[in-house]
């Protein structure tokens, strides 16, 4: 699969435009990803990426490891959008994948365990925000957020369409956000203000011993010096470009 994250890593600066917005107004973007409209046929969520459901340019890999002095391994995101839903995706490069398991339905248990991770907000003082996380079976942990890590566990995300694929290499995460969660978030697809965005991924790996080693992966890098995604400088944007 080395081919595979070589062509990942050449396409990833075709799937984003990184910018210091300045004086560009609220929120600021430290980097911005512009979510395009769905070219025909909208994915299927099944966790197959069909190179006609996502071009190559949708992709972005530009993720590394924020308190780490190493390279990360590849995680590659992509979004798009239509009248009706916002798509979302991950390829990530994993061989030493940790699971947990435990009580069917528990949604902690994502927490102890490799995953992927985005959370929405509309204000730059993540006053609310609202977070998911999701494991490679497709397990979700999802909740809402206010500075500084209050949480509300109970909420649960209405409209939410997941399916994953367990590779040799990783996993793959495909998801659609349907009006409904899209409305329960404040998200508007036609909006011309960016939307807040984290994207994260939780690397866990199992060492020899059996003890597990965590480690954090992130598309911004967040100003702090402990592992923190709770912050607002851990945040870029997406901004929507619907027009076909």
């Amino acid at each position: 699969m080395k081919q595979a994250g070589a062509v990942l890593g050449l396409i990833a600066c075709n799937a984003f435009v990184s910018v210091a917005d300045g004086g560009a107004g609220p929120p600021p973007c430290a980097k911005t990803y512009l979510v395009k409209a769905v070219t025909l046929p909208e994915p299927r969520i099944d966790g197959v990426f069909g190179e006609d459901e996502w071009p190559a340019e949708r992709w972005n890999s530009d993720m590394t490891f924020p308190w780490r002095d190493e390279p990360a391994p590849t995680t590659a995101f992509a979004f798009q959008a239509d009248d009706q839903a916002l798509y979302f995706a991950f390829r990530v490069v994993d061989e030493n994948v940790v699971i947990v398991e435990g009580a069917p339905g528990d949604e902690r248990l994502v927490a102890r365990g490799d995953r992927v991770e985005m959370f929405f907000a509309q204000d730059p003082e993540l006053k609310e925000y609202y977070s998911l996380e999701i494991d490679p079976r497709g397990r979700v942990l999802d909740y809402q957020g206010s500075f500084y890590r209050r949480f509300d566990n109970d909420w649960d995300l209405p409209g939410l369409d997941v399916a994953t694929r367990q590779r040799t290499d990783g996993y793959d995460v495909e998801g659609r956000l349907s009006p409904r969660a899209l409305q329960s978030m404040g998200v508007d697809v036609w909006s011309v203000h960016p939307l807040l965005v984290g994207v994260y991924r939780g690397e866990f790996s199992r060492r020899a011993s059996g003890e597990i080693d965590e480690s954090w992966i992130s598309w911004v890098r967040p100003d702090a010096e402990e592992p923190d995604f709770h912050i607002p400088s851990s945040f870029g944007c997406l901004r929507f470009d619907m027009v076909h």
